[in-house]
């Protein structure tokens, strides 16, 4: 039951509604802007509102798997499994050759589902520290500790409190491609490196 129930929130992230819905406006969205299946990018290149609908859809892929698991009785590990398994379908879709957008909106919608107070908290400070450093690492990471120690201050399983290293490390996951083809582009990691700091400046 539970290996089912993993393959099935697996297929259920890796349903590609950037691609779907960009494609129901006439438009490839792996071949504009960024190229990544991803709500910002329609966002960018569709509209604000078709973007909008594509991140509540990813939100959506990231919470139903928890809230299902805890409907059918499963302890809050076996909920995090599902959660990720639906983040890394979304990362590695096969309907897109194992390629997918970066996962953000499923890991924040497992993260809500799995313990809402904290999560909430903890992503709203993080935004802030994005806004503020436009830093995508600093700002998961201070959303990471506050929910963390939220997590223990109220003495929540552990399954609870190391969630959100998970979703950096499978966002990060969903980063390699990209990172490997800037080494290779740009003759090794200094060069990658000069690319990536140019490209914020």
């Amino acid at each position: 039951m539970p290996i089912l129930l993993l393959v099935t929130f697996y297929l259920l992230g890796a349903v590609p509604f950037a691609v779907v819905v960009a494609r129901a406006r006439g438009v490839d969205i792996r071949s504009v802007g960024s190229r990544n299946p991803g709500a910002h990018n329609v966002m960018t290149q569709v509209g604000r509102g078709w973007g909008w609908l594509v991140a509540a859809l990813d939100f959506s892929k990231g919470v139903l798997p928890v809230l299902i698991g805890r409907w059918l009785g499963f302890d809050e590990w076996s909920q995090l499994a599902f959660g990720s398994a639906a983040m890394l379908g979304h990362i590695t879709s096969p309907f897109l050759n194992f390629r997918g957008g970066k996962g953000q909106s499923t890991g924040f919608g497992m993260l809500i589902a799995l313990y809402p107070i904290g999560s909430i908290i903890g992503i709203v400070l993080g935004l802030i520290v994005l806004r503020i450093t436009r830093i995508v690492v600093l700002s998961a990471l201070v959303a990471a500790v506050i929910i963390l120690v939220i997590a223990l201050i109220q003495s929540q399983p552990a399954a609870i409190v190391i969630s959100p290293f998970l979703v950096i490390a499978l966002g990060l996951l969903a980063t390699l491609p990209n990172a490997f083809a800037l080494i290779r582009t740009h003759g090794g990691i200094g060069g990658a490196l000069k690319a990536w700091r140019g490209g914020r400046e």
